[in-house]
């Protein structure tokens, strides 16, 4: 028995089992791998996707409402086309109030990224009411002082 064993037919036979075994490891362990990047993948894009679309969004909105305030001091107080204006502030504001209050959900499960944002409300409630004073003080038809407010917010903003 013993001689059997240091046969060469029995040494090659354990070299290819172990190459083998060694190949079905490597092929079990790579799976298990390939899985795991795959669902973080899915993770990934699940959650990072549709938070920088929120974001730019919301940026956008920003912009926009930001645009119909310097249009609201352009013209009469009492036209159709400051109520429209005034509308579209409004709703751009509260779409962009609710992109960052919707990417605040998405990346709820990351804090480090959440607290860039911890200033985000104040800082919005403090534009939105500077673009109230604006609308508010064109309204009573001082002009000027809609337009300082509005060059002050421009200066602040820059």
């Amino acid at each position: 028995m013993n001689n059997r064993l240091h046969s060469i037919s029995v040494k090659y036979s354990v070299a290819f089992i172990s190459v083998a075994l060694a190949l079905l490891i490597i092929f079990i362990v790579d799976l298990l791998l390939v899985n795991s990047v795959q669902h973080r993948m899915l993770e990934f894009s699940q959650r990072f996707g549709p938070a920088p679309a929120a974001v730019s969004n919301a940026d956008r909105d920003l912009h926009q409402a930001r645009i119909a305030e310097a249009e609201y001091v352009l013209v009469s107080p009492d036209s159709r086309e400051s109520v429209e204006l005034k509308a579209t502030f409004e709703e751009n504001a509260q779409q962009a109030l609710d992109g960052m209050h919707r990417f605040k959900e998405i990346m709820q499960q990351q804090p480090h990224i959440l607290e860039q944002l911890a200033l985000f409300d104040t800082l919005f409630n403090q534009w939105k009411t500077t673009s109230n004073a604006v609308f508010d003080t064109h309204q009573r038809g001082d002009l000027n002082s809609a337009l300082q407010i509005t060059q002050a917010g421009i200066a602040h903003d820059l």
